[in-house]
């Protein structure tokens, strides 16, 4: 209000002026500087057009003549300026009037809706009707520029909430529900989450204990063998029983391989079976992937168990080639299973920030109307606000990939996704704490419900950080058993050749 005063002030001074001497002298003695006031305007408007008319109709001009046309072409301009600026100040004005009674009579609605919806949900009407009609004198008493800040925050908030309609109807987003201590996509019983995390914990160090036992017996396999090359030209029952110890060695060496898988695959079904930010569908899908995988293994290590002492190359080599292609199958599978349950977690992180939004465009919005400093929040919110855009985008096209079988993309993307979540989680902690030093939470009527959502945050996107460290882990793990595999591949058909 003070600014748009300021402004009408200027407009009436600017109007208002009028030099005595100005009546005393004429047009043509006056130069086009001395030419400041819109009295003065008026008069050189009415004036100097009919004059520069005649001056322009004759056909010879004299040097005299030239010079005050020039002269008066300067000052009709400046006049026509001078009129434009002091329009231009009073539509600014009337329009920034229009604009803070708008934007007082658009926060009065908005206010006078919630009172009913107050009064429709029976939620303390008389408590709720007192409460915001405070709020409403508080928008009253705010400047100009405090009701601006207000406006773009409740613009801001809206877009955001159309933004949370998008995402509810979105094929990325819309498995997720959002409940009152997590976002999920299934509900899990508590004890089934218990025992699949136990089950997990099992079948790693099954996996850690097959791959010791595996690592321990290729050596054997490699002693045995060299021990039955240096007599098998010879036909003797020592050699005979080498050759035996040598066969024994490749079908546990088998064994063990096959039991690895098995506790691998084991370790991505649990994960499966606690992730409650997988649908019921994508769950099943992966699962009966799994499963299928394991059950040709375990026909596998039926024909491991079942090859003969004296097996033959070519019976031990196709056990042998059946269980490594399986692998390199299972492999690319399980790299899509543990980057898919990474990602699902890291979309409940931003289904969860996204209603964050609206609660924090809710609380600048209060801070706003009592008149208070936002700036270093919003600085923070803004930044939030653009690492989730990030991540969103880079989620949904992680998820594109993965569907269509790229995997080395779809884990690029699904790893800027998680960073960029990662990045937007802490950014709210400052929020959080910036909000704490001036008195403010994010559900105001309740620190510990603030602190709790919070919590929830954090803890999702610590599991999406246990998740991509598990990821990691595994991906270290089958790089070091694809160097391994490649330098043995050459060895297994020696195996079959000497030890048959």
């Amino acid at each position: 209000m003070k600014k748009i005063t300021a402004m009408m002030l200027l407009a009436m001074f600017i109007i208002g002026i009028v030099p005595v001497s100005f009546a005393q002298e004429t047009d043509e003695t006056r130069d086009v500087e001395d030419v400041k006031t819109v009295e003065e305007v008026k008069i050189i408007d009415t004036t100097t057009e009919t004059d520069i008319r005649v001056l322009e109709e004759k056909r010879v001009l004299t040097p005299e003549e030239k010079m005050r046309l020039a002269r008066l072409r300067a000052m009709h301009e400046k006049a026509r300026m001078m009129k434009k600026d002091v329009r231009d100040v009073r539509v600014k004005a009337e329009r920034m009037e229009t604009k803070m009674l708008d934007i007082r009579a658009h926060m009065r609605e908005k206010f006078q809706r919630a009172i009913a919806e107050c009064e429709a949900k029976g939620v303390a009407p008389e408590r709720c009707k007192a409460m915001l009609e405070k709020r409403m004198a508080l928008v009253d008493k705010l400047t100009d520029k405090d009701l601006e800040r207000l406006k773009n925050i409740d613009a801001r908030r809206k877009a955001h909430i159309d933004e949370l309609e998008d995402i509810r109807e979105d094929k990325e987003f819309r498995k997720y529900r959002v409940e009152k201590d997590a976002v999920r996509a299934r509900s899990i019983a508590k004890d089934r989450i218990e025992n699949a995390r136990e089950d997990f914990a099992k079948a790693k160090d099954r996996y850690k204990d097959a791959r010791e036992k595996l690592n321990s017996e290729r050596t054997e396999l490699k002693e045995s063998r060299d021990a039955y090359k240096e007599c098998a030209d010879k036909d003797s029952t020592e050699c005979d029983q080498k050759k035996k110890d040598a066969i024994t060695h490749a079908k546990r060496t088998l064994t063990h391989m096959a039991n690895a898988i098995l506790e691998h695959l084991e370790k991505a079904k649990q994960r499966i079976n606690e992730a409650e930010d997988l649908s019921e569908e994508e769950a099943k899908d992966l699962l009966t992937k799994i499963e299928n995988h394991q059950a040709a293994i375990k026909d596998s290590l039926a024909k491991i168990d079942a090859l003969p002492e004296d097996a033959t190359p070519e019976q031990i080599r196709e056990v042998a080639k059946t269980i490594k292609d399986m692998w390199k199958e299972i492999r690319s599978v399980m790299k899509k299973t543990v980057g898919r349950l990474v990602n699902a977690k890291v979309g409940a992180v931003i289904v969860r920030s996204r209603h964050l939004q609206v609660d924090l465009d809710r609380v600048l919005a209060r801070m706003a109307e009592a008149g208070k400093d936002t700036s270093a929040v919003e600085s923070l919110v803004d930044q939030f606000n653009t690492q989730l855009s990030e991540s969103k985008l880079s989620y949904e096209k992680a998820q594109e990939l993965f569907r269509t079988d790229k995997v080395d993309e779809a884990q690029r993307a699904m790893s800027a996704a998680h960073n960029s979540v990662k990045q937007a989680h802490q950014t709210l902690m400052q929020i959080f704490r910036t909000l704490k030093s001036q008195g403010e939470s994010v559900t105001p009527d309740s620190d510990e419900a603030s602190e709790a959502e919070e919590e929830a945050i954090e803890d999702q996107a610590d599991e999406a950080d246990d998740n991509a460290d598990d990821e990691a882990d595994e991906e270290d793990e089958e790089e070091s058993e694809d160097g391994e595999e490649e330098s043995e591949d050459n060895e297994d058909d020696e195996e079959a050749e000497t030890t048959a």
